[in-house]
Parts: structure tokens; C-alpha cells; sequence
């Protein structure tokens, strides 16, 4: 009995979210309402603020202040409302670099593309007006994190397939 419940369910809301009429713009009023919805606290410019590697669920094993530049602009992650981004760093002479992505938000996942075709899976752990709370395979990014934790470097592959870099961004 639960297993069809689910099953209506399911289509039920497949039927609800499917609309057959469109606006002078080509998309649904519910589908442009679903993107300002899911857009709600995400857009805008985010500073990184702390860096902790842990698993989903315990203490931090490595744990640090995001480390911006000394005597630089602070580094910044830009969400455009067209689902397009950029992250803006620094490096020494304050020389900026930047990386150019779009993004995807869905069911508590976020995800960036960037420009070389590279998909970086997050998990959405806190979204608010004013902070951004962003858990990344470890493993995803261990080659950013080794010059903040040399130690990761050791850690064994089993080992750090359980550990997320959960990254506090801040407007």
C-alpha cells in the first residue's frame, strides 16, 4: 500500500508541475516562480570565510579561515539570476584570476560547470540571506586543500572518500 501511495504521489506531482500553457517569454508562470524560488538567498557576490574538512556528520578534522590574500581584495563567489557565476581569487602581486561557471540548484544540491567541462557536485547545507554553508568532496578538491592542510595529502583513499570540505561563505 505505501508502494503505490509513493507511486500516486509521485505522479501526482509530475502532473503538477508539467504545464501546458506558456507566457509571452516561452516559459510557465509556476516555472518562473519555482527559479525565483530556488534563486531566493543564492544570488549575489559570497566571501569564503572558514574551510572545514570533516565527515557529513561529526567533527572537523582540519579546520581554517578561508585564506584570502594578505593586503588584497578578499576572494569572492558571484551567482548570477541566469544561472551563470564566477569565482574572482587572488594571488600574490593581487593579481586576480577567475573561474567562470554556470550553476544548478535541485533538492538540496548545487552544482557548478566549468568553462572545461568539469562538474563540481556540492551539497547545499545552509542557505540564508547572509550566509552559505557548502559541503564538497574532499577528494573533488584535494588538490586546493593540500597547500592549506598538507596533511590531507596522507590520508588514505578510503579514508577521504568520507570527507567533505565544507566551505562558510558570507555576504
Amino acid at each position: 500500500m505505501k508502494k503505490l501511495s509513493c507511486i500516486v504521489l509521485i505522479l501526482f506531482t509530475g502532473l503538477f508541475f508539467t504545464g501546458c500553457s506558456s507566457d509571452d517569454n516561452g516559459s510557465s508562470k509556476a516555472e518562473q516562480e519555482w527559479i525565483k524560488f530556488v534563486q531566493k538567498h543564492l544570488i549575489g557576490e559570497w566571501t569564503p570565510y572558514q574551510i572545514d574538512v570533516k565527515p557529513i556528520i561529526g567533527e572537523a578534522v582540519f579546520s581554517s579561515p578561508y585564506p584570502h590574500t594578505p593586503s588584497c581584495n578578499k576572494d569572492l563567489l558571484v551567482l548570477k539570476n541566469d544561472f551563470t557565476g564566477n569565482f574572482n581569487h587572488y594571488v600574490q602581486g593581487c593579481q586576480m584570476g577567475a573561474t567562470n561557471f554556470k550553476w544548478n540548484h535541485r533538492l538540496g544540491e548545487l552544482s557548478f560547470k566549468l568553462e572545461n567541462g568539469t562538474d563540481i557536485p556540492m551539497i547545499l547545507l545552509k542557505k540564508s540571506e547572509k550566509v552559505l554553508v557548502l559541503a564538497v568532496p574532499a577528494k573533488a578538491v584535494k588538490q586546493y586543500l593540500i597547500p592549506l592542510f598538507p596533511q590531507i595529502e596522507y590520508i588514505e583513499e578510503s579514508q577521504l572518500n568520507l570527507l567533505f570540505a565544507n566551505i562558510t561563505l558570507v555576504k
